[in-house]
């Protein structure tokens, strides 16, 4: 009910409870049963017991449970998919396998051959490309069908985007090369970079971003950084779902909390793009937070998946966000 760890008070009544109960469960039956008399009686009735206890159980398993009892009817508070399974479902039956073929070889996967790496036209030019870690890639849906006279790809790998990463090099080289990709978009969980970047440099976070971006500068594209989203401390469950006995039903936090790292990249970004008309930010934050607090759901919608990833209900909202905030990705 409580979907993580739960707070420090609940942790302390259930083991109280616990002690309790096992005195109660000792002294009035493993004492009786034990040492008490009509021990053949007894017997029978804790073998006809398990034997009840046994077929009643299975029974609910093949039943999927007892849909009538009250606890075990969730309400969702806020609508919308949770977990990586549907929101992968969803990109293989709606979008096309990425190209080129030796880019999409070397694509990550969830479970072979679901491929991630997609595109959203089989056939036509790709103009837009996204680069990035699975936060680049929970943007692609999102923007595909904002956007859909466009072909646009998603390049997804781990660790930092960056053009001296093996994992990325032929992917820059395709999109560099690629004279119909018009407009690049580096997304990433930015505050986890700042910590870890590419093992296959020995520059900074700061150095190695902008040595990727003025490669692509160079070849003539124009360079959007998306900031990142907030990460929370629980699960989307705790939003979406309502129990008669769960303690919380939680969708916002404070802002400071889920936004560490922010102001140590965003100003970099700033000044990026500062420097250079054709590099854009793609703010993202301010669809989620106010000056006080950020929220995974908005209008009984939820936007989150896990803690820090969104949904499709998210992608398809932040898409026509970023759209609204960057028109001219249209053309």
């Amino acid at each position: 009910m409580e979907s993580e760890t739960p707070s420090r008070h609940i942790r302390i009544i259930a083991v109280l409870l616990s002690i309790l109960l096992a005195w109660l469960t000792y002294r009035l039956i493993e004492k009786p049963i034990r040492f008490g008399n009509h021990s053949k009686a007894k017997t029978i009735a804790v073998f006809v017991s398990m034997a009840i206890v046994g077929f009643a159980g299975y029974n609910i398993y093949k039943r999927d449970g007892l849909v009538f009892r009250k606890i075990a009817q969730i309400h969702a508070g806020n609508e919308g998919d949770i977990g990586f399974e549907t929101y992968n479902k969803y990109s293989n039956q709606h979008f096309y396998l990425c190209t080129p073929m030796d880019v999409q070889k070397e694509s990550l996967a969830w479970d072979p051959p679901r491929i991630r790496c997609f595109q959203s036209k089989q056939d036509a030019p790709i103009k837009i490309a996204l680069i990035g870690d699975s936060h680049a890639e929970h943007l692609f849906e999102g923007l595909a069908e904002a956007l859909p006279q466009i072909n646009i790809v998603s390049y997804v790998r781990g660790g930092m985007v960056s053009i001296d990463d093996k994992a990325y090099q032929l992917i820059f080289k395709s999109v560099i090369n690629d004279p119909n990709i018009k407009s690049v978009i580096l997304s990433d969980f930015w505050a986890m970079r700042l910590v870890n970047t590419t093992p296959d440099s020995s520059l900074g976070f700061e150095d190695e971003l902008k040595k990727t971006v003025n490669a692509l500068l160079a070849a003539n594209k124009k360079v959007y950084i998306a900031e990142d989203i907030p990460a929370f401390p629980f699960d989307p469950q705790k939003c979406k779902f309502s129990r008669p006995f769960s303690l919380t039903n939680r969708c916002v936090e404070d802002r400071a909390t889920v936004y560490g790292g922010h102001s140590r990249y965003y100003p970099f970004f700033q000044k990026m793009a500062q420097e250079n008309k054709n590099v854009e930010i793609i703010s993202m934050a301010e669809y989620f937070c106010n000056q006080n607090s950020c929220g995974m759901a908005k209008d009984g919608i939820l936007f989150y998946r896990d803690t820090n990833h969104l949904n499709i209900n998210g992608s398809r909202y932040l898409g026509n966000k970023i759209i609204e905030q960057h028109p001219q990705l249209a053309n």
